[in-house]
């Protein structure tokens, strides 16, 4: 094996040290093995190591990087990374650049494998039901290492399955999935479950985001760490809702220093729990739907995320200017489907309402704005209103895939805590 970097993959690894976000873009697609060139391989390592530390990859930290993993790694020198990159330009081709690399790799792999089944043939001694197990063994390995084919067998499912009973029975809660904060609303969905898109629409002002914000606490608060994504509010202004959710304290007296030291110890203890919890709160500008699909993925590879609340949909930028606006939605939706899945974490988005609901009447699926693909990609569709005739805020259940839908939930809200009490 060559030390020396082929131009393939100095283009590669030059487009790598282009930001995070090109890493993430071939991330899962990437691996050491796939580098024809020793030096390759183990600076590939290298970059995957800082990314999944949070790190930036540049010349000066990849350098250090090389240098903090000892031999071979301490052997590249600093010329060597710096000429890897001088190729940043190349970006754009990084997706194809992998392809071919990963196709060159899986050819070698298929020959040395084709290589051993040949002489298996010719072997009269040799046990062909044996070996062809051991062949098939190789072949689904090399999916797994050459194109991420991580296949769960029925089995697999099945013992997880009953896994996830004998834990349910043995512990002492009542619901699946992770608690909502509401009880009636565990009672009817057991808890945000993995795989589970859960659509919040609400009027504007409606109090959505701060139903949201208690949904994000009573999920950190039991331990499950939650990734609240916020384009409109900063994260102070999240954090000072959740305080005073908890609490108690108005957050008016916050603002202008009018509690007394009771209130300010129930606050600050409030903010102790709140940096004890498992909560993580992005107030990072979100450039269009690749980007924030990235935040989500790299959060949860690297704190085991578990809910995502997304505050809101329609606010996502989607860089495909070709369809229009409800497509673009649409395609939105679809991506956090998909993530939930993946990843089997759950991932609550919010939503605006058309002009036929006024946050007075009652809310139908086809009342969300850019509706089609929302309501269908949603496992769950919950709206908050306030009607006239009634006393309270009403939650509704519009769809629940596999339970109870149209179902009501009476909800007394404290603005002055931003708290939603269940009646």
């Amino acid at each position: 094996m060559s030390k020396a970097i082929t131009e393939l993959e100095k283009n590669i690894l030059g487009a790598l040290m282009g930001g995070a976000n090109y890493i993430e873009e071939v991330f899962d697609d990437i691996t050491p093995d796939i580098f024809p060139s020793f030096n390759g391989k183990l600076i590939s390592e290298a970059i995957i190591k800082l990314y999944n530390a949070d790190k930036a990859v540049d010349v000066l930290t990849l350098f250090k990087q090389l240098q903090s993993m000892g031999k071979p790694y301490s052997a590249i020198t600093p010329v060597e990374v710096s000429n890897i990159s001088q190729d940043i330009f190349g970006i754009g081709n990084l997706q194809v650049w992998v392809k071919i690399l990963q196709q060159d790799y899986a050819r070698l792999q298929y020959q040395v494998l084709g290589e051993k089944m040949l002489n298996i043939g010719r072997n009269q001694e040799i046990d062909i039901v044996e070996e062809r197990e051991n062949i098939e063994s190789l072949l689904v390995d090399l999916d797994s290492k050459i194109f991420n084919v991580k296949e769960e067998s029925m089995l697999d499912t099945l013992a997880q399955m009953k896994l996830d009973n004998d834990e349910l029975l043995l512990s002492d809660k009542s619901i699946r999935g992770v608690n909502t904060g509401i009880q009636k609303l565990n009672d009817l969905t057991s808890g945000w479950k993995e795989g589970q898109l859960i659509i919040l629409g609400a009027a504007s002002g409606g109090g959505k985001s701060a139903l949201s914000t208690s949904f994000a606490i009573s999920s950190a608060l039991v331990n499950a760490p939650t990734h609240f994504i916020t384009i409109e509010m900063t994260r102070k202004e999240v954090l000072l809702r959740a305080a005073s959710n908890m609490s108690g304290v108005k957050h008016e007296f916050l603002d202008r220093n009018g509690v007394d030291n009771e209130q300010r110890q129930m606050y600050f203890n409030a903010l102790d729990r709140i940096n004890e919890a498992p909560l993580f709160v992005d107030d990072s500008t979100i450039k269009n739907l690749t980007d924030l699909k990235f935040k989500i993925k790299k959060r949860i590879r690297t704190h085991g995320t578990r809910l995502v609340v997304v505050d809101y949909i329609q606010i996502v930028n989607n860089t495909n200017n070709k369809t229009n606006r409800e497509q673009q939605v649409n395609e939105i939706s679809r991506v956090l489907k998909e993530v939930a899945r993946e990843f089997k974490i759950s991932v609550i988005g919010l939503t605006q309402m058309n002009r036929e609901h006024d946050g007075k009447n009652e809310p139908f699926n086809h009342m969300i704005r850019e509706s089609s693909g929302l309501e269908h990609n949603a496992d769950i569709i919950l709206f908050l209103y306030d009607p006239e005739e009634e006393p309270h805020n009403v939650l509704k259940v519009s769809k629940n895939r596999g339970g109870e839908k149209d179902k009501f939930i009476a909800l007394h809200w404290e603005k002055q805590t931003f708290k939603f009490i269940e009646q």
